[in-house]
């Protein structure tokens, strides 16, 4: 064995290229064996740290990788969900609806409709489970729209000219169909105009049609919801949809 302390002396022609030197690891001072190569007539400097170092120093920079993309969808979250959902104390809610919520396969296709009285933490509830999914899921494909934004959204597409910047209805319709996961907070809380009910209709049924899961959350069950709807032609299939396509979860 050679000292790592030995000049790096010009190598005589004929001798070997390789050689093996004791030393000491440079973080954790342990003592390693090292081989050294040579290449044009000198012994190249080695790496000196043991296998244990290289290996806590690549679980420290997997980590912080990963600490970064998970911060990445923590601020993303952040950035959409309203300040007071963000300070929800999930200790205040209903620990076996939270459970049944937070218990959401987003895989298997089936939505979710959060009903009961108001004030009981369905919205609440909604955006928790909205934030495991991206930051625990690191999966952001969703949108979240109160009913009233999304008829206000559907109307004023129907405005649509190529100088405002305006979505077409079609494309709207097109981004609501695709979303993976879409969110409707307070399902029925106003009444909507035929044409905006029809719409409705065509989402829902093209979504339940392709497995896309819809997550709803209403102040109304059933016959009360469909009651809600101008066109009792329109509002018992689409209820009836609903029902067969989303997991009720009843908030009392």
């Amino acid at each position: 064995m050679l000292n790592q302390k030995e000049p790096n002396k010009l190598i005589p022609s004929g001798e070997d290229d390789t050689r093996i030197i004791d030393a000491n690891c440079e973080v954790c001072t342990a003592k390693i064996t090292v081989e050294q190569i040579a290449f044009g007539g000198i012994w190249l400097p080695s790496t000196l740290i043991c296998d244990q170092c290289i290996e806590k120093e690549q679980k420290k920079r997997e980590l912080e990788r990963l600490e970064s993309i998970d911060q990445k969808y923590t601020n993303w979250f952040e950035a959409l969900c309203p300040n007071a959902m963000l300070e929800t104390e999930l200790q205040r809610l209903d620990q076996a609806n939270l459970i049944q919520v937070m218990g959401f396969d987003r895989s298997s296709g089936r939505g979710l409709m959060l009903y009961g009285a108001t004030g009981l933490g369905k919205t609440r509830m909604l955006w928790m489970l909205l934030k495991h999914i991206t930051i625990h899921d690191r999966f952001c494909s969703w949108l979240f729209y109160s009913s009233t934004s999304l008829a206000r959204e559907l109307t004023v597409s129907y405005s649509f000219d190529r100088t405002n910047l305006r979505q077409s209805p079609q494309e709207l319709h097109h981004k609501l169909i695709n979303i993976p996961i879409l969110c409707i907070d307070d399902f029925g809380k106003e009444r909507l105009t035929p044409r905006i009910e029809s719409e409705l209709f065509d989402i829902i049924r093209e979504r339940t049609d392709e497995l896309k899961p819809i997550l709803f959350t209403s102040n109304f069950d059933g016959e009360k919801l469909i009651a809600r709807f101008n066109d009792p032609y329109t509002a018992e299939p689409l209820i009836r949809r609903v029902r067969e396509f989303c997991e009720g979860i009843h908030f009392k």
